[in-house]
């Protein structure tokens, strides 16, 4: 059986809060996780966070890119993404951050999150766009904790 390492696993509760996404094909398939960036600006990031589950994708797994249409403005964007391999190691995570195939954020991400965590979302283009004011809230939250964190540690 594969792992998640906690220090992987922080990462991963800090990614999901921004542009990664626990997909399953079927109800009795495993999960996986899909990260993309669609901003070139981003592409030294999108590397830094490939290299923390690169082990988990299939050998000699290359990163996917490919041209989006935004069909809400008509723009053509470029983007770069990765997928990992369906494992059960994921499936606790599509349990937490998902309801009904709808992301969330859990009940206890303030328990979820560390300060290896915490970067990662704050580093990322989805987060840093507080569209309400619950995220926005949450993004306040987010900061005093890892400053906190970082002055008591």
């Amino acid at each position: 059986m594969i792992y998640i390492p906690d220090d992987i696993k922080d990462i991963l509760v800090g990614i999901l809060l921004g542009d990664g996404h626990i997909v399953k094909r079927s109800v009795t398939a495993n999960s996986r996780l899909v990260y993309a960036q669609t901003a070139v600006a981003h592409k030294e990031y999108f590397d830094y966070v490939l290299s923390f589950f690169i082990s988990f994708c299939a050998k000699n797994y290359i990163p996917q890119d490919r041209e989006m249409l935004d069909n809400r403005n008509n723009k053509l964007y470029k983007a770069v993404s990765f997928t990992t391999m369906q494992l059960p190691c994921f499936n606790v995570f599509k349990q937490m951050f998902y309801v009904l195939n709808v992301k969330i954020v859990p009940n206890n991400i303030y328990e979820l999150l560390t300060p290896r965590g915490l970067l990662l979302p704050i580093k990322s283009s989805s987060l840093l766009i507080c569209k309400s004011s619950s995220l926005l809230k949450l993004k306040i939250h987010l900061t005093r904790k890892l400053i906190t964190s970082v002055i008591n540690y």
